[in-house]
């Protein structure tokens, strides 16, 4: 509750450090009651850090606000902490995820929607699996195509829950163009 946004961003970061089932929904709450649009948007990208803490426990009302907060940053991360029978939260993955200005955002929506089945984010899944070329995101080449592979796997991993003609076709010429 202090009045400088560096010091509530600490003190957030530090609800998500410890990692317990109170501490993390007492992040998801702050998150939700936090006034600066920056620091809200910022705060949320640590629930990230519990996410399967706050799967198991009982965040109805927590996600309920979170999937209607006014930043589309922050309901697309409560909708990715949603159960996959969530049709709200699969709403807002489609709706604001898939058109977020940010590629690893929208890589990250299309993964999710994916891995729950839905094939929205299909075409996005299919151009990280063609990738030849790791992204330099560290600045160590042989992490970055550490990186890019696993992304790769889990494209592909989504890719076959979706099961579409289209989705096998890019799973078939992937398999061929790396033998």
């Amino acid at each position: 509750s202090d009045s400088r946004k560096e010091v509530r961003l600490r003190a957030l970061t530090a609800l998500a450090w410890l990692r317990t089932k109170e501490s993390s929904l007492a992040l998801a709450a702050a998150v939700l009651s936090e006034k600066d649009p920056g620091l809200r948007r910022s705060a949320a990208s640590a629930l990230y850090s519990v996410e399967e803490i706050l799967r198991r426990s009982d965040v109805t009302e927590l996600l309920a606000k979170g999937l209607v907060d006014k930043d589309a940053t922050v309901r697309i991360i409560f909708a990715s902490l949603a159960p996959p029978e969530d049709a709200t939260a699969m709403e807002v993955l489609r709706k604001d995820g898939l058109k977020h200005s940010d590629h690893h955002m929208r890589e990250s929506v299309a993964q999710q929607l994916g891995e729950r089945g839905d094939g929205s984010g299909e075409s996005i899944l299919i151009g990280l699996l063609s990738r030849t070329k790791a992204p330099a995101l560290s600045g160590d080449a042989e992490f970055d195509e550490k990186l890019m592979a696993e992304g790769q796997a889990r494209a592909c991993f989504a890719l076959g829950k979706i099961g579409s003609a289209t989705a096998r076709a890019a799973l078939n010429r992937a398999a061929t163009s790396r033998s």
